[in-house]
Order: structure tokens, then sequence, then C-alpha cells
């Protein structure tokens, strides 16, 4: 669900009405299943004249059923492991929804974040070709040089999904990482996120040895947005070029 609502958030510019996706963790005939709760939060939120437009998610905000939350599209994050339910950058919940009660507002500061403005829809082949140009992958410590460059093999774009502060390995044990941005810089370029603003006033020095090798690290974007927003900017011929300069004001 977080990919299809980042594609969303994408577009949201050039719509101007409100949405709300939800979902279940189990099916409408599991004992444990949050179909109703999730349903009934999503249909109170449309018809609820309170919130602004853009695109939202209602998803149930804990294991036990008992309450809902309402997060804005551009915050929402990937369930991870075994989470059994959708969180948001910095635990921002547009509105509560409590099972017994009405929805129940909490202030938000909205941010802004990236989009194709008035652009027409990309077709399914148009897509399949630019997911062909893009990988993505997780980073973690010690990882293989070979590695980056078996998942960037031909690729324009590879996103990083980095450590929490959006950082990587920089030592000087631990080059691997800084090597290969910088040997593969000429024709695949590296996007690494997430620094959080919110609790990093200025990025690491590790960060900034990510920077110098040629990466270009975003603060406040989680990979599933750049990825989402390349492979959406590539289906509509946008040049890797320009999908860089787009992403300027988000960069460290």
């Amino acid at each position: 669900m977080a990919y299809t609502v980042a594609a969303a958030v994408a577009y949201s510019d050039s719509w101007n009405i409100k949405v709300c996706f939800t979902g279940a963790f189990y099916a409408p005939g599991h004992s444990e299943s949050d179909t109703t709760i999730n349903l009934k939060a999503a249909l109170s939120f449309a018809a609820t004249q309170d919130a602004q437009i853009g695109v939202y998610v209602a998803f149930r905000a804990a294991q036990l059923d008992d309450a809902v939350k309402i997060i804005r599209g551009e915050d929402i994050k990937p369930m991870m492991f075994d989470s059994q339910t959708f969180g948001s950058v910095y635990e921002n919940i547009a509105l509560g929804a409590p099972s017994n009660t009405g929805l129940r507002e909490t202030p938000v500061q909205h941010k802004t974040k990236p989009i194709l403005a008035h652009q027409n829809l990309p077709s399914h082949l148009d897509i399949q070709q630019a997911q062909a140009n893009i990988a993505c992958i997780a980073l973690y410590p010690g990882v293989d040089k070979q590695l980056l460059e078996a998942v960037s093999h031909k690729r324009k774009i590879l996103i990083i999904d980095a450590y929490h502060s959006g950082t990587g390995p920089a030592d000087a044990e631990e080059r691997e990482l800084a090597e290969f941005i910088a040997a593969c810089s000429g024709k695949t370029k590296v996007l690494v996120g997430t620094l959080p603003r919110k609790f990093i006033d200025r990025p690491y020095d590790s960060t900034h040895e990510l920077k110098k090798s040629g990466a270009h690290v975003y603060a406040d974007l989680p990979h599933h947005v750049l990825y989402v927003y390349s492979i959406l900017s590539l289906s509509i011929s946008t040049k890797v070029k320009n999908i860089i300069t787009a992403l300027e004001p988000w960069e460290v």
C-alpha cells in the first residue's frame, strides 16, 4: 500500500479531491480481522469536511483493533518485518479514531513532497521499462562492493535505503560503499534516503563522505518515495539529470 500511496502523492497536485486508502492485515473471515474498523474509519474520514484535500491512509493503530490512525500519504512508511500496522514519519498522525468515538484531529504540519504536476499517467509498459533502469537495496554494515556492482549493473538509478539517519559506512576500514559510489557515479546515480531533519540538525561526517563520493543524500524522503517517484519520472521520459534537479529541495 505504501508504494501505491506514494504514486498517488506524486500526482496529488493534479487533483482537487481528498483520497483515503485503506486495507486490512487480516481478511474479513479471520477472527482478528481489522477490515471493519479500517473501512469505517476510511468512510468516516472521506465524509468529513474537516481535513484538507490530499492523499491519506486509514489503518489500525494497534493489533487490538481499538483505534485507527489517519496518516498523510507523504508520511506513510511501509510495514517492516512482522509489523501488523503501517507507521508514519515521526509518528505524524493527521487524525485519530478510537473505535467508540468519532474522528479526532491532531495537528500535523503539512510538508512539501516531490510531485509530477499535470502529467498523464504512464502505461503499464512504460512502468515496466522504467523499472528495468532502477534498483533499490537496503544498506547493512559491511555491505559487499561486488553485491552493489551486481545490483546496479545497467541501471540508471540505484536507491539505497540507508541507516535511520541517512548515513552509511564511511570509515577507513569500510570504504567499499564510498569507493563503489565514486566508481559508478558517471553511469549510475546513487540516491540515498533518509536524513530526519527533525532530529538531526546537521549531517554526520559519514553523510558528507557519501556526498563527496557522488551520492545524492536526501532528508525526509524515505527510500520507497524515491523509488516510486524515480520510476514514474522515467516512465514519462524524464531524464535522470532532471529527476536529480527536481529532488534538489530535499538534498542534504
